[in-house]
């Protein structure tokens, strides 16, 4: 796999995995922890996303590992 579409699998699973993380009773300051990781890792993946969607197009391993996000 190419160096960016492995930052972006990476980023994306930062992202799933941050925000399952989340839940009301955690301390005040976890939470600010979680909500930065999210937007930190959601917001790069999905930049991400639409670039390798576009410089990958037609290469169907790719696209289906940029697809099984959802992000």
């Amino acid at each position: 796999m190419p160096s960016d579409v492995k930052s972006f699998q990476a980023a994306a699973e930062d992202c799933q995995h941050f925000s399952g993380e989340w839940d009301s009773e955690l301390p005040l300051n976890r939470l600010r922890e979680i909500e930065r990781a999210v937007d930190k890792n959601c917001g790069e993946a999905r930049k991400q996303q639409n670039q390798l969607k576009a410089k990958y197009q037609g290469n169907k391993e790719i696209e289906t590992l940029i697809a099984e996000y959802d992000i």
